[in-house]
């Protein structure tokens, strides 16, 4: 009785645990089913070795879902990989896709792989590969890895290194050599360095403590030489300038003299063109009266003899003593004539 109680515990206790295995099983693949979450693809163009179906979506380190498959595009070039994007991150990764790259990374040193998502600088190019056909799910741009990139940068050094002509460089670096070579043997370089010392020998001994000297000594008494002579033609000068103006004061002095001399010459000569006038009147009225006119004439002769002596002697003075032109007293002022 004892035995059959137990048999009956033991498989009681069985079908439970199965029972309760089975509602487990069924409960993770219907959350697995309900929370599939929101498919996106994207395409590389390299090798995706280490990266696998369930392997981890990281949004700057974040999981964010899973890869969900991994295949050849229809373009038999590219590599297509499904990015199943949990629900609780689809929203910003909606909001963000048409800024959103993606790019494979290392898992450390184990060789495994994740696709790691982020967003694209705006001064960054679009380093996606070219689609020749049509995604059959939204589209996640993609960018080399920088394993890629790390060797496609050794690959263009590579390149650019083959295409230097170093056979042609060797040859040009050694004509180049040969060409100074020659060069420095034409000029005679240690013929030129003798002669420099040489050179250099004779202008010390040339120019001895007491040569130098001698020439300071020269230098210095030119210098106060040349001093002395601007000096000298500096107080000329000051003398020059003084006397040119004492010459302006005495002509601005003396000119009111020189002015009265000249109107009184002036004076002289309409005095004398007069007379000169009335005598040629009174000879055409002779008629009139002989005696009259006779002594009128002696009169004017007179006077015309007087100013003649007065002109002579006025320029003999001047001749004489070109100074009382300049400081002499004026003159007295002239009488009126009479009318004959």
């Amino acid at each position: 009785m004892k035995t059959h109680s137990v048999h009956v515990a033991v498989g009681l206790f069985m079908t439970i645990g199965i029972a309760l295995a089975t509602a487990v099983i069924i409960w993770l693949g219907a959350s697995s089913i309900l929370d599939r979450g929101t498919v996106f693809v994207t395409y590389f163009d390299e090798s995706v070795q280490g990266l696998s179906v369930d392997s981890p979506v990281k949004y700057r380190g974040v999981p964010v879902g899973r890869v969900s498959a991994i295949r050849i595009a229809p373009d038999g070039r590219l590599i297509a990989v499904e990015l199943t994007i949990s629900k609780e991150h689809i929203h910003n990764m909606e909001a963000q896709r048409e800024n959103m790259v993606a790019t494979l990374s290392n898992v450390g040193i184990t060789g495994a792989m994740f696709v790691e998502l982020n967003t694209r600088p705006p001064h960054e190019p679009d380093l996606s590969p070219k689609l020749s056909f049509t995604p059959p799910l939204p589209l996640v741009a993609s960018r080399p890895s920088d394993i890629k990139k790390l060797f496609q940068e050794i690959d263009t050094i590579t390149k650019q290194i083959q295409s230097v002509d170093f056979a042609g460089i060797s040859r040009q670096t050694l004509g180049v050599l040969q060409t100074m070579d020659g060069t420095l043997k034409a000029a005679r370089i240690g013929d030129i360095a003798n002669e420099t010392l040489a050179l250099v020998a004779d202008v010390r001994h040339a120019l001895s403590r007491e040569k130098l000297t001698r020439l300071t000594d020269d230098v210095s008494h030119a210098a106060r030489a040349m001093r002395g002579a601007a000096e000298a033609a500096q107080a000329q000068v000051a003398e020059l300038g003084a006397l040119t103006r004492d010459l302006r004061a005495l002509v601005a002095a003396n000119r009111p003299h020189v002015d009265t001399g000249l109107a009184a010459m002036a004076e002289s000569a309409q005095t004398l063109s007069a007379i000169l006038d009335h005598t040629q009147g009174t000879i055409t009225g002779v008629g009139a009266g002989a005696r009259q006119g006779t002594e009128r004439l002696l009169t004017t002769l007179e006077s015309l003899e007087r100013t003649a002596a007065n002109l002579e002697l006025l320029s003999a003075h001047l001749k004489d003593q070109p100074s009382l032109l300049f400081f002499s007293a004026p003159p007295q002022p002239l009488r009126a004539t009479e009318e004959p």
